[in-house]
Parts: C-alpha cells; structure tokens; sequence
C-alpha cells in the first residue's frame, strides 16, 4: 500500500514511507533554496563567477546525489529494482562536492591572487570534484558522456 493509501485508511506509515517523505521534504529545500539562489543573484545582486559556478554546481550535484531528476520508470537495463532513495555513497558523494565548492567559494579570493600557482588542496578539491562530477554524469547519462568528457580531458 502506498504512504498515501495508508494515511488515507488511517494506517501508520512504514519506516521506508517516513524515510522517504523525509527525503522528499529535502529535496524541496535544496530546490527551494537553488530557486532563490539563482533568483538573487539574477535579479538582485550578481556574484562574480568564481562564487556563482560553485555554488550553482553544489547546489543542482546535492539534488542530483539525492536522486532528483529524471528517472525511467521499471526496472533497470540488469534486471534490478530502481533504488530510489539515495545510499551512502550518494550522501559521501554529495558532502564531497559540497564540500569542495565551499572551499571555492570562500578562498576564491587567494585562488585568483595566486593564479597560475595552485596549492595541494587546490588540486586535491579540483581532482575530487571533476571524479564527482564524472560520476554524477554517469548515474543520470551513462557512459557516452562520461567517455566523451574523459577524451576531452585527456
């Protein structure tokens, strides 16, 4: 029976159901807080593009790490049930991105002074966001964009 049935015949929701309302209020959260993001810094006060782009970019991967977007409806192309809720991983990826574009956004001064002479960190971060990115790319498109991306790296 779904969460909705259930509420509806007064039956008390599963674990699985109240983890999965609890997700879906936070998912429209993170979408509520892009929307107005993007809607500040549009029509009220730009950000440059070094505070921009990183936090448009933690913004839409958290959605996307919290399984936001586009989904085919049935089993997957190996015969597996879709997951629909995200699992550890997907949270570790997501904190990692998030986590790489605070790092942009709060030293995005000292990064464009010492420009041209990147610190550790500043690889690492780089390194660790474009291997997230990658494979957010590849859970929503597959491999095709995946291989393309990597040929342009290389």
């Amino acid at each position: 029976m779904t969460d909705d049935r259930a509420l509806d015949a007064g039956l008390p929701l599963t674990g699985a159901e109240v983890t999965k309302r609890s997700l879906a209020g936070r998912a429209i959260i993170a979408v509520a807080a892009a929307a107005l993001f993007h809607l500040y810094a549009a029509g009220v006060s730009p950000f440059t593009a070094l505070v921009q782009r990183p936090v448009h970019l933690a913004l839409m991967a958290a959605l996307g790490f919290l399984g936001v977007g586009i989904h085919a409806a049935g089993p997957s192309r190996e015969g597996r049930p879709r997951r629909l809720l995200p699992n550890v991983v997907s949270w570790v990826l997501g904190s990692t991105v998030v986590a790489s574009c605070v790092y942009l956004v709060t030293q995005h001064q000292v990064l464009v002074l010492r420009s041209g002479s990147p610190t550790r960190v500043d690889l690492i971060a780089g390194i660790v966001t474009i291997l997230v990115i990658l494979e957010l790319a590849r859970r929503f498109n597959g491999w095709g964009l995946v291989a393309v991306c990597v040929m342009a790296l290389a």
